[in-house]
């Protein structure tokens, strides 16, 4: 109820929902405008349209709707927008906001090159660690697993050995590419003195106490 939130949460439920109609619209004209495509183009924009339209929803779809654990898979919880249309489009549960998500994933990863590794654009790798999350929230654990496995088993991303590289970058599947004149002093008030957090193992034992004592395990 604290107005401050309220006009947060709004801003973000109106600025995500103004970007899936951005997506739809791609959507509509990769379709009406397949000759303006060469190579694998047509299949990639398309495929990451799609697996943003899931990211996006699913994000929504945590943040405003009860949790899967909770039993409430039938509730109404989000709109799933896939048309650009002037009227609102209704409440889906959340099983069904899921298994949207899911279908828009399973599509795009169909789409996508198992090569191409840009992690600053959705790749077939970045859809199915996504896939595993979504499929995680929703309890199906064997999936989850199997779109897991198949981003470790690929063996193109290695997990970090050492701390000269706080932002994981081989460990990455996929991040948005934002400049900012003050990114540099961001990453320095988290990461410099007197946080040192993952520049030192005792700062981050005291934040991140391991049962196992991994304490050279920079995450």
């Amino acid at each position: 109820t604290d107005p401050s939130v309220k006009t947060y949460s709004t801003e973000v439920w109106n600025k995500m929902y103004q970007s899936i109609p951005n997506l739809n619209n791609v959507l509509v004209n990769v379709e009406t405008r397949k000759e303006v495509f060469t190579g694998n183009n047509y299949k990639t924009v398309k495929g990451e349209a799609l697996a943003l339209r899931a990211y996006l929803h699913f994000d929504l779809l945590r943040l405003f709707a009860p949790a899967p654990s909770t039993g409430q898979l039938a509730v109404p919880a989000i709109p799933y927008v896939t048309s650009i249309s002037a009227s609102a489009t209704p409440l889906s549960s959340v099983e069904q906001v899921l298994q949207n998500c899911i279908t828009d994933l399973t599509a795009a990863d169909e789409l996508l090159s198992a090569d191409d590794l840009t992690t600053s654009q959705v790749t077939k790798w970045a859809v199915k660690g996504l896939l595993a999350r979504v499929y995680m929230y929703k309890g199906d654990n064997a999936q989850a697993q199997e779109n897991a496995l198949a981003v470790i088993n690929s063996n193109k991303f290695s997990l970090s050995t050492s701390n000269a590289d706080l932002f994981f970058t081989k460990e990455s599947l996929f991040k948005l590419y934002i400049y900012n004149n003050n990114y540099y002093a961001y990453f320095k008030s988290v990461f410099g003195s007197p946080y040192l957090l993952g520049l030192s193992c005792s700062s981050q034992t005291a934040v991140y106490i391991t049962d196992n004592g991994a304490s050279t395990d920079y995450r």
